[in-house]
């Protein structure tokens, strides 16, 4: 989530950025317990990690359209991955 956090505060949105902060912080104290009971957890960060690599490449390249679109894809697909049977 720190990679997260630091997209957006390089956003400069102030207000964003403390919603977020405020979310993660609930967060924060039930992800690891999640992430570590996963069967495919390795499989699982690899994936996260792949993704934030190709986020921060649309950054740096100035892309921000094709930015906004991994990291919506990344996080929604996380949830939506969460919520059916399992990330992966």
């Amino acid at each position: 989530m720190r990679f997260h956090l630091a997209l957006l505060a390089a956003s400069g949105s102030e207000s964003i950025f403390l919603v977020v902060h405020a979310v993660r912080e609930s967060l924060a104290r039930h992800l690891p317990v999640v992430l570590r009971a996963l069967p495919a957890q390795r499989k699982m960060l690899n994936r996260l990690t792949r993704e934030h690599v190709e986020i921060l490449a649309a950054v740096r390249a100035g892309d921000g359209a094709t930015a906004a679109a991994l990291m919506e894809r990344h996080i929604g697909g996380f949830y939506r991955g969460m919520a059916s049977d399992g990330p992966c």
